[in-house]
């Protein structure tokens, strides 16, 4: 490694390629340069893929949904999990009064 800095330090510059040291684009295939218009035809190829793809994943969800409406309903829940909200929302104002509470001074 050592001899490839050499005659960097000796301020040596010649056109030579040092041996084990290849040009870092010399494995690239040569491809056709592209214009700008084929970019942008491309993007705009992607993007109508991707328009497509989202619009198709967006009706199927559709189709799921309207079926049971728009909006909450508690008809999507079960007798149990009915109670368990009933539970959880007990549960929650009596925090928010002990919170009270304590923000107050009675307790």
């Amino acid at each position: 490694m050592d001899d490839l800095f050499s005659d960097l330090r000796d301020g040596e510059f010649d056109e030579e390629e040092s041996p084990g040291v290849t040009a870092p684009m010399a494995d690239l295939p040569e491809t056709a340069p592209l214009s700008f218009d084929d970019e942008f035809e491309q993007l705009r190829d992607k993007s109508a893929r991707s328009e497509s793809t989202y619009n198709a994943m967006d009706t199927s969800l559709d189709d799921d949904f309207s079926s049971s409406g728009s909006g909450f309903s508690f008809g999507l829940f079960s007798t149990s999990q009915k109670l368990v909200l009933l539970a959880l929302l007990m549960l929650d104002l009596v925090a928010v009064a002990f919170g009270v509470l304590v923000l107050v001074g009675v307790v």
